[in-house]
């Protein structure tokens, strides 16, 4: 057992050394880092394996057109870009029906404490073993969550979707002040290279349990 426990620390000081030396180097926020930390002491349960929600893809229209036509006839609402990213052919309905579970974090939990490009975030969310979303989830979401709050607000991490007139967006979804649920979009324009801020929420998909992701 004593030989098991010199093993145990001897890791710990390694990966210890291999931290300071990234925060030294630069590669390692160190606030991240100290975040991270106090998550450890303080006991707080892991955001990054939290199942927000869990909803089906698959399972419904197979085009986005179907699933608009759903949106529509359910009293959503569609900020104007929607269209763009529906009739991209990067745009891909789900075909195979499916259970995914959905987190939920800010920016400022994945490590960043002032305004980040999306890729960062992404980056940083894999680094956790977080998956982007499938591109419909977003719609999806606008189906499945109807107990969303009043002025609720977040963005639904996929793979960029390149659209008709050369710019690339992502879904959002809002509850406004009257009841209305929207879908939105954030589009990753080159004038808002400073990126989200910390205070932002996305949504990512958990592996599925057992895949090696």
């Amino acid at each position: 057992m004593s030989n098991d426990n010199d093993k145990i620390f001897a890791r710990l000081w390694k990966l210890w050394a291999m931290i300071c030396k990234m925060i030294m180097d630069g590669k390692r926020d160190p606030r991240f880092v100290a975040t991270i930390l106090q998550r450890i002491v303080d006991g707080i349960p892991d955001t990054f394996t939290h199942i927000w929600k869990t909803i089906k893809i698959g399972n419904g229209p197979l085009t986005g057109v179907g699933l608009l036509s759903r949106l529509v006839r359910g009293g959503c609402s569609l900020e104007e870009d929607v269209g763009l990213v529906l009739g991209s052919p990067n745009f891909v309905v789900s075909s195979v029906a499916q259970t995914i579970d959905l987190v939920r974090v800010s920016v400022e939990q994945l490590g960043f404490a002032k305004r980040t490009t999306y890729a960062a975030i992404c980056k940083r969310a894999l680094e956790f073993g977080l998956e982007l979303c499938p591109s419909d989830v977003g719609l999806q979401l606008l189906l499945q969550y109807e107990t969303q709050p009043i002025n609720d607000y977040f963005f639904v991490a996929s793979k960029m979707i390149t659209c008709a007139d050369g710019h690339s967006r992502i879904f959002g979804l809002n509850r406004e002040k009257d009841g209305r649920q929207v879908l939105l979009t954030f589009r990753n324009h080159p004038h808002w290279h400073e990126g989200l801020d910390p205070n932002q929420e996305l949504v990512f998909m958990l592996p599925k349990q057992g895949s090696d992701g």
